[in-house]
C-alpha cells in the first residue's frame, strides 16, 4: 500500500502498519517510491503507442530499441551485479525508475527524434485533443500494438 507522508491521516496509518509489523512479521519491506506524475506516464505510454501505430512495431519494440537504447541509453543503461558471482553486466532500468526530470528529457529527445528521423508528429503533453483522436486510434488498433 502506497502512503503519503503529506497527508497526516496516510502518516498514522503508515505508522500503524509499521509498529504492527515490527510486532507481528519475521521479514518486511519498506520501499521508498519515485513518483511520477500519472499524467507523465500516460502521455508516455500514448505517444510511444502512436509512434508504434505508424511506425509498424510494437510497442513493447519502439519503448525498448528505440526510447531506451537508441536515444536514451545514457539515462536507462546501468550495470547490473550477479549477487551470487559479483559479475556486472549492462541492463536497462525500468522507466518507472526515472525521475520526472529524467522522464521528461527522455520524452523530449524521443519526440524530437520521431519527427526529424522519421517524419512522425507526436504531440505535447498540452495538445489535448490531439491525445484524444490518438488514444481512439489506439483503442482501434490493439491488436497491432
Amino acid at each position: 500500500m502506497l502512503y503519503n507522508p503529506r497527508n497526516p491521516i496516510d502518516k498514522e496509518k503508515a505508522i500503524r502498519k509499521f509498529n504492527k509489523l515490527i510486532v507481528e512479521t519475521d521479514l518486511f519491506e519498506l520501499t521508498q517510491k519515485k513518483q511520477r506524475t500519472g499524467r507523465q506516464n500516460n502521455y508516455l505510454h500514448l505517444i510511444l503507442s502512436w509512434f508504434a501505430l505508424e511506425y509498424g512495431e510494437t510497442m513493447k519494440y519502439v519503448k525498448k530499441e528505440f526510447f531506451k537504447i537508441k536515444l536514451n541509453l545514457d539515462i536507462f543503461e546501468f550495470d547490473r551485479i550477479n549477487p551470487k558471482t559479483g559479475d556486472a553486466r549492462k541492463d536497462l532500468r525500468s522507466s518507472a525508475d526515472l525521475t520526472s526530470s529524467e522522464m521528461g528529457v527522455a520524452i523530449e529527445r524521443f519526440r524530437n527524434w520521431a519527427s526529424k528521423e522519421c517524419d512522425i508528429y507526436l504531440p505535447e503533453a498540452n495538445e489535448h485533443e490531439f491525445l484524444k483522436a490518438v488514444q481512439v486510434e489506439i483503442d482501434r488498433n490493439k491488436q497491432w500494438l
